[in-house]
């Protein structure tokens, strides 16, 4: 670690002793300049999360009064994986900054879905939002903390793509299929990331972007009075790959070559992070009711939220350019997916103007909220320098759940206590040193969570139920390493 703080320092050298030892260089070499100046294009994987909420309005009218309803519903829409493809370019100003200008396409698997069918065999079903891409067109401008690490933020504007609603019923009584012709939405897209460059060739990127759509009108039906208006939001976290379009003459490096970059691994690790987790879920369901069954099953009834992290582990070097490690880690959820409906009920007099109150109530649900989970495990990595160590990894995670309630008006009508769940882990990332002892790491997990079921015997009916969760999560996280050659 380089410079030292003597105690009698004056405050101008207490300042740049600090900034030695944090070993932050804010202003690269003049050897490093232009070597951010070129296009690029890759991949990235990661985590992305649809939320939204919704106003259904309508009036009647009849010979004495207009009747008028609102309901409101919010509710997160979806989560699942997403992949980005992405191309740009971006120009070095100086020695300290960056600025350069992308457009992505990003698909997102959040598909939702509802079929229900009976004993006596009736069907019925519900497609509802299925986002097909998001196209993103953005600037980003950027600092170097060193000559070939640059954080950045973004902005940009967004456009969202989803499939339309349909709906339908097949029964002996009723056959009736509808389509919502959804609109396309749009919208302004910020956020931030940092890379670094191996080469002139290949940086590593993550990322992440959040995006509000703005309110638009989903349906209209004159004819029944009925309006309804809904708004989007979006989260999205990617980890990826890039090839930079660059000259070979400009290679630069942190670090010095070395023989043998995986003894810098060697020992202890501590370290926190924040990250973004999306969930998606398939349920099936089954109840009895009367001695009249019927079966139901649902796909992407999904959620997510940001997550907090702390990790710990230890590596060893195999051999001069391979890392093998245990690690652990603790999540803690900020996740909400919930259903949360309030409906107000208006008459008014045609005949004296005024307003009277006919009904109203709120009904709400807490779903599967995630509160934490901890993962044990092991990762294998190749030292790509002695500052960065690419990596997979594998583990053991254990899911707690909060419990699921329905409510009215404040009251919890109904709840059902959640049991932990257990899966496996799979992922990767990088990590980087920024300092002797500090690195920041950049990684996405899958989780698999087991299938589960009971049979709830709830007075008059039996209701049983099996849901599978899987759990895509992007993370960046802040690392102190303790041991070292």
């Amino acid at each position: 670690m380089t410079g030292s703080i003597g105690g009698r320092l004056a405050a101008g050298s207490v300042a740049r002793s600090l900034i030695a030892v944090l070993g932050i260089t804010l202003a690269p070499s003049a050897s490093s300049a232009d070597t951010w100046t070129d296009g690029y294009f890759g991949i990235s994987v990661g985590a992305d999360l649809l939320t939204g909420d919704a106003t259904i309005s309508q009036s009647q009218a009849d010979f004495f009064s207009v009747f008028e309803g609102e309901a409101d519903v919010s509710t997160p829409i979806g989560g699942n994986i997403g992949v980005s493809l992405t191309a740009g370019a971006d120009y070095q100003i100086n020695q300290l900054f960056v600025v350069g200008a992308f457009v992505s396409y990003d698909w997102s698997n959040i598909e939702n879905g509802v079929d229900i069918s009976a004993d006596t065999g009736d069907t019925a079903f519900l497609d509802l939002v299925d986002v097909r891409s998001v196209w993103t067109v953005a600037a980003r401008a950027g600092v170097l903390v060193s000559p070939t690490t640059l954080f950045y933020g973004l902005a940009g504007y967004s456009w969202l793509d989803v499939d339309d609603l349909e709906a339908g019923i097949n029964s002996a009584f009723l056959t009736q299929n509808f389509k919502i012709d959804l609109p396309s939405s749009e919208g302004l897209t910020v956020g931030g990331g940092v890379e670094y460059k191996l080469g002139s060739r290949v940086s590593l990127r993550a990322e992440y972007r959040y995006t509000n759509f703005g309110r638009e009108t989903l349906a209209e039906m004159p004819g029944l009075g009925l309006t309804a208006t809904g708004e989007a939001e979006s989260h999205s976290a990617r980890i990826g790959a890039f090839y930079r379009l660059g000259v070979d003459d400009n290679e630069t490096s942190d670090s010095e070559t070395v023989t043998d970059p995986a003894k810098r691994w060697r020992g202890v690790h501590a370290g926190f992070g924040i990250g973004l987790d999306a969930y998606d879920r398939e349920l099936d369901a089954s109840a009895e009711v009367f001695g009249f069954g019927a079966d139901a099953s649902a796909e992407g009834i999904g959620g997510g939220n940001m997550t907090a992290t702390v990790l710990g582990g230890y590596d060893i070097p195999l051999t001069s350019h391979i890392v093998a490690g245990v690690l652990a880690s603790a999540d803690w959820s900020a996740t909400e997916s919930s259903l949360d409906m309030s409906v107000a009920l208006t008459e008014i007099d045609t005949l004296t103007g005024a307003p009277i109150q006919v009904d109203g109530g709120r009904v709400s649900a807490e779903l599967l909220n995630l509160d934490y989970s901890w993962t044990i495990g092991g990762r294998l990595g190749y030292a790509a320098g002695s500052d960065l160590l690419v990596y997979g990894l594998l583990g053991y995670t254990r899911a707690q759940f909060k419990d699921i309630s329905f409510g009215v008006d404040g009251c919890t009508c109904l709840a059902f206590d959640m049991p932990s769940l257990d899966g496996v882990t799979v992922g990767g990332g990088f990590e980087k040193f920024l300092t002797d002892r500090i690195s920041l790491k950049a990684e996405y997990r899958y989780t698999d969570l087991e299938a589960f079921g009971e049979t709830l015997d709830l007075d008059l009916f039996g209701f049983g139920y099996e849901i599978d969760t899987d759990i895509h999560a992007a993370k960046l996280l802040l690392n102190y390493r303790f041991g070292g050659p």
